[in-house]
């Protein structure tokens, strides 16, 4: 694989708006080449509504073939507990798209992410999304969120991996 052709796929988990991104390298510079939502409706069944999202990232893998996948990690917090749970329901079904593809996965906390893109693990969701804009050499910031969130994903992926340029 040129290091001119890599792509990288950052996926937002999440029950109600799974954020995608696929990144690509060329010349070394990260350029957005999709991004999108999958979204599932509350009153349909878990069982159906994961079911949608593992069909919705079937379907951009599919379509844009990334080498890599960076998903968010699974975090919680006291005030959150259910929510986490639901979360790592989608994050597995994340997983199992991606081995699906045989696509090798990594995740990263939200920590992590800030950290790589920032320099700080405590940045602002602004300061993330300043410095996606940055990186993507982008005109506005990106939105939605979940978007923006997963190509914040993406570029912690190729951060870590040394293979950009430009210093985040």
């Amino acid at each position: 694989m040129s290091v001119h052709s890599l792509r990288v796929m950052g996926i937002d988990p999440g029950l109600a708006h799974t954020g995608y991104a696929v990144l690509e390298l060329r010349d070394r510079k990260p350029v957005l080449v999709e991004g999108g939502i999958i979204h599932t409706a509350a009153r349909d069944s878990m069982a159906h509504r994961l079911q949608e999202i593992y069909r919705g990232l079937m379907e951009a893998m599919e379509e844009f073939r990334p080498h890599r996948v960076a998903i968010e990690a699974a975090f919680a917090n006291s005030l959150t507990p259910k929510a986490a749970l639901l979360v790592g329901q989608v994050r597995a079904i994340c997983l199992l798209a991606a081995a699906q593809k045989c696509v090798q996965p990594d995740t990263y906390s939200p920590t992590e992410v800030k950290k790589a893109l920032t320099g700080r693990g405590r940045a602002s969701k602004a300061q993330v999304q300043g410095m996606v804009r940055a990186a993507l050499n982008w005109p506005e910031v990106i939105k939605p969120d979940h978007v923006a969130d997963a190509c914040a994903l993406a570029l912690c992926y190729l951060q870590r991996q040394r293979d950009l340029e430009i210093g985040l």
